[in-house]
């Protein structure tokens, strides 16, 4: 809370302001707290002028009040669960995404991530009719792929889809610093009809974007990324949408793979994916490739937990 200071508020005078520290009064919170009848006899300032100058305090710096069941309509009528695409993936997620929350992929190259990453961005746009705003940070992002997904639907249909779907091109973390803030900002502002339907932001990815500030000479790189994460966060929880991030796997202290970024990294995203791929095969001349997803973080589901899917022409199974 504020000291007390000249302008620190409506009426707030020097002499207001020397009469109030006199009588120890030092910052605006032990004004609101303090004995008007006291402090009157105190300081000389009749009783009914600080009554007036602390009304204007709790109306200038307290929070607007709410009640109880005007939080649980808006979070009825703003909460969302989001398909992944795949109606396997939807029920081992307890549903699927979660909007107000932070979801990461986990994984080496080539697993999956950006797979996962398009069929939720269709499944957004094409089920829910809601839009999605894709940041993209290693040129990743393929509409061909997109179209393959929707070959089925009429050339009108999937182009309205893919209008839900916003595609930012981001190198660099001051770059994503821009974007989110001009996120913000507009739905903030809902002036634009995309950003008054957007329930979905998508970065693929974070470590390309971040690992470059760790490490070496450059001490400030945890706090550009706990920055980086309380703004993805915040834009998640006040805003009812879902966020999907992916990261790459290094190696842990034990030998084991272990997401990206560091310790501090590993508390931000709410819920955490790993997806894996081996080979299986009955013959040396005959491989697939069979893909398993485990949940090594979540707000509601037990840890440990794996499926088997696939990635086929269609999308995710």
């Amino acid at each position: 809370m504020p000291l007390i200071q000249v302008g620190v508020c409506a009426g707030m005078t020097p002499a207001l302001v020397h009469a109030l520290t006199s009588a120890k009064i030092r910052n605006l919170i032990d004004f609101v707290a303090a004995d008007l009848e006291n402090l009157a006899l105190e300081t000389g300032i009749s009783y009914k002028e600080l009554l007036a100058l602390q009304q204007v305090v709790l109306a200038e710096y307290s929070a607007f009040p709410c009640s109880a069941a005007d939080l649980y309509a808006r979070v009825v009528k703003s909460a969302a669960i989001l398909s992944t695409g795949s109606s396997r993936l939807d029920q081992w997620l307890d549903g699927g995404l979660y909007t107000g929350e932070m979801t990461e992929l986990v994984g080496h190259s080539a697993v999956g991530k950006t797979q996962f990453c398009h069929s939720t961005a269709l499944a957004v746009a094409k089920e829910t009719k809601m839009n999605v705003l894709y940041i993209d940070t290693s040129a990743s992002f393929s509409v061909d792929r997109l179209l393959d997904i929707l070959e089925s639907d009429v050339e009108s249909e999937a182009d309205s889809i893919l209008l839900r779907i916003k595609c930012c091109k981001v190198f660099n973390i001051f770059q994503m610093f821009q974007v989110l803030e001009e996120t913000r900002q507009n739905l903030v502002k809902q002036t634009e009809n995309f950003y008054c339907d957007l329930r979905l932001i998508v970065c693929d990815s974070v470590s390309g974007l971040i690992t470059p500030l760790l490490g070496g000479q450059q001490s400030q790189g945890h706090c550009v990324m706990v920055h980086f994460a309380q703004k993805l966060k915040m834009l998640a929880n006040e805003y009812f949408l879902s966020v999907l991030v992916t990261n790459s796997l290094v190696g842990g202290d034990r030998g084991s793979p272990v997401a990206s970024l560091g310790g501090t990294w590993q508390s931000v995203p709410h819920n955490r994916i790993l997806l894996k791929t081996e080979h299986h095969s009955s013959s040396s001349a005959n491989q697939a490739k069979i893909r398993h997803a485990t949940i090594i973080k979540s707000c509601r589901q037990a840890t440990g937990l794996r499926i088997t899917f696939s990635i086929t022409d269609k999308g995710l199974l």
